[in-house]
């Protein structure tokens, strides 16, 4: 899973329920508050808090309103099913979609110029460092260097391991 070329994007839940939610939301298309609610045995105060944790980390989206409101995976979820990964771990669930690093996807998740430059480095070198970064973009400060490769960490796209970085 770790391959080179590969992303590794980490979306931590919290909850047993967010959990089961998505895994109900799969299997039956969606789920609504009062579902969440029964099928977990939690207020109606929770289940509103879980779901939108979800829907923050856009795992899945709200559609409707009033009584009709529901939750379904939202589109990135749909388009990375296949792709997706759950682990528990003590008191979270860990969810990790694999794909290609490619220049649309970089783009997508919001990464400027160099930070794009700076993947594709990593895909050739197997390492980068600020100075590295610094080459690539000669009018780049030591601080916007670190900058773009601290998103990057924060993205969880690349990890830091002593003074260089290398894919995740």
């Amino acid at each position: 899973m770790n391959n080179l070329g590969d992303a590794i994007l980490s979306i931590i839940t919290n909850g047993e329920g967010q959990e089961k939610s998505i895994k109900h939301i799969e299997k039956y298309g969606k789920i609504t508050r009062a579902e969440y609610e029964k099928l977990y045995s939690v207020s109606e105060r929770t289940a509103n808090r879980e779901l939108n944790g979800l829907v923050n980390k856009k795992l899945i989206e709200k559609r409707g309103r009033g009584p009709g409101t529901h939750y379904v995976l939202a589109s990135f979820g749909e388009f990375w099913r296949d792709k997706m990964k759950m682990s528990k771990g003590e008191g979270h669930l860990a969810v990790t979609f694999v794909g290609k690093l490619t220049e649309e996807y970089l783009r997508d998740l919001g990464l400027n110029e160099r930070q794009i430059k700076a993947i594709e480095f990593l895909k050739r070198n197997k390492k980068i460092t600020n100075a590295d970064l610094k080459a690539l973009f000669l009018n780049v400060s030591s601080e916007t260097a670190r900058l773009d490769l601290s998103k990057l960490v924060k993205l969880n796209l690349i990890e830091k391991k002593g003074a260089y970085y290398v894919l995740k």
